[in-house]
């Protein structure tokens, strides 16, 4: 007999450029790819970086739209409808769920008697629980699964709320995506940190720290891969540090891989993560990383001694140290490089993808 068709949607708010939108994209076409799985793509708001995406459904009911509180409502029950109708056997919620009134209507009357699956992509609980133990447990805790991306967070939603639902599973990457060599962009050597020139990525003061550092004057520039609100001002702290010239602003980057493959080396800087696929990307590349040893994320991703350097969390003085240390260490540097794609196999697309269908009861 043949074997029926599994029906999943996944729900998100957008696609913008950022790790989220990889990590959604991956997901999708992992499961797109799987016999005997139907899925598709549900976004909330609208959405135009979907080249990638073979069957998606927007229904626009973002308050950023026109049309005002009736016709947002009306969208929503759309949105409603069409869930019902499609009769899925898996909902994948991958939004942010930040107001508790919306989380209360979708949760209870939106969503469908159906198994919901929820992620939780960040260390920053709060964008995606209630913070009322109480109220969460009351929309989640009868969930199909509360998937988090790192053991960091998984440990941190046990802590605070109990719930006895959660599983951990990995953000994925395709490591042979990065094999062939790229060609270097810059003409000169330089190490590189990538992201969202925001207040959470901590640009300006990486931007300090390399000012303090042995780089500049061995002519190892810094380049920045993102755009973002602080961008005029690290131009700014620059130009006062008189390290302008050793500066690099790219902007975003559909693809950064040639820029990460041909670093010395990378570094994180953020007040938190979830689960940073920049590491990853890293990793695949071969190129070892320094971070912050922030308690979801990166120590589940670096291996100190074996592929980069993880400094004690926040701690900018540590962080300069190991940026002198990695720079005059070539054997160390070269160490870590040949061991940057193997160590990382665990989270290659094919084993991820083994830990969704185990928990789909497709495997």
């Amino acid at each position: 007999m043949q074997k029926k068709t599994t029906k999943i949607a996944i729900v998100a708010y957008s696609l913008d450029l950022g790790g989220l939108s990889r990590v959604v994209t991956n997901l999708y076409e992992l499961l797109y790819s799987e016999k005997g799985i139907l899925v598709e793509l549900l976004l909330l708001d609208q959405c135009d970086n979907l080249n990638t995406i073979n069957e998606y459904k927007n229904f626009n009911v973002s308050s950023k739209n026109k049309g005002g509180f009736f016709k947002r409502l009306r969208r929503y029950l759309a949105f409603k409808k069409y869930l019902k109708k499609s009769k899925f056997d898996y909902i994948i919620d991958q939004r942010y769920r930040l107001n508790p009134f919306s989380e209360f209507i979708i949760s209870k009357f939106i969503y469908p008697k159906t198994k919901i699956i929820y992620n939780i992509h960040s260390s920053r609980i709060e964008t995606y629980l209630q913070k009322q133990v109480w109220f969460t447990n009351y929309l989640y805790n009868n969930a199909f699964a509360m998937v988090c991306c790192s053991n960091g967070i998984k440990k941190s939603i046990e802590a605070k709320y109990g719930l006895n639902n959660l599983k951990c599973i990995y953000n994925s990457i395709g490591i042979k995506d990065y094999e062939e060599k790229s060609i270097s962009p810059f003409n000169f050597k330089y190490i590189i940190a990538v992201g969202r020139i925001e207040p959470l990525k901590q640009f300006d003061r990486l931007i300090e720290v390399y000012s303090k550092s042995c780089l500049p004057n061995n002519q190892i520039k810094l380049v920045l891969v993102g755009d973002g609100s602080q961008k005029e001002d690290c131009e700014v702290l620059a130009n006062s540090l008189k390290i302008s010239n050793n500066l690099v602003f790219t902007g975003s980057l559909d693809n950064p891989k040639a820029y990460i493959q041909n670093a010395l080396f990378l570094v994180l800087s953020s007040k938190y993560e979830g689960f940073p696929m920049v590491l990853l990307e890293a990793m695949a590349c071969s190129t070892p990383a320094i971070s912050f040893d922030l308690f979801s994320g990166p120590n589940e991703i670096i291996k100190p001694n074996v592929n980069g350097i993880l400094v004690k969390d926040q701690d900018f003085e540590a962080l300069l140290k190991a940026m002198n240390k990695l720079f005059n260490n070539k054997e160390l540097l070269d160490k870590y490089s040949k061991n940057a794609k193997n160590s990382i196999m665990k989270f290659s697309h094919e084993k991820i993808k083994k830990s969704w269908l185990l928990l789909l009861k497709q495997d």
